[in-house]
């Protein structure tokens, strides 16, 4: 069994979303790949990340895809192009400070992600077929606009 686990099941929910997507996969999209790092670091091999992109536009359908983030990169092969948001999350299991929860195998979450990022929260990005090379750098400190 997991504590803390509330915080997690939205990005679950939101990543089961974008993985089915709705009507099938005929829209304009791009091919993103790069890495993802945290104030400059990779992300720990013993965290589970995942990276999720959607369409920002509510005109248009709820399009979306996400991808598991191994060894600090990923591999997005049908982002929609367009106005899209990335979200994150990144969190590793540790092992319960109390006691008596540790001692029956029950773990902590230890949310790696900058507290700005948290929530739901994400980064604007445009998606075009010009930037197919995405790196992101997650800092401790929201970048300004």
């Amino acid at each position: 069994m997991i504590r803390n686990v509330f915080g997690i099941i939205p990005f679950v929910v939101l990543a089961l979303l974008l993985t089915t997507g709705c009507g099938g996969d005929s829209y304009p999209s791009v091919h993103w790949k790069g890495n993802v790092t945290i104030d400059g670091q990779p992300v720990p091999s013993d965290a589970k990340a995942e990276i999720m992109v959607r369409l920002v536009d509510a005109r248009k359908k709820s399009i979306g895809v996400s991808a598991k983030i191994v060894d600090g990169a990923y591999d997005l092969p049908k982002v929609p192009q367009g106005d899209v948001m990335v979200e994150f999350s990144i969190y590793r299991e540790t092992p319960s400070k109390h006691a008596a929860d540790a001692g029956r195998g029950i773990m902590d979450t230890e949310d790696l992600l900058p507290k700005w990022l948290r929530n739901g929260k994400g980064l604007r990005e445009t998606a075009g077929s010009d930037n197919l090379s995405k790196n992101f750098d997650l800092t401790k400190n929201k970048p300004k606009d």
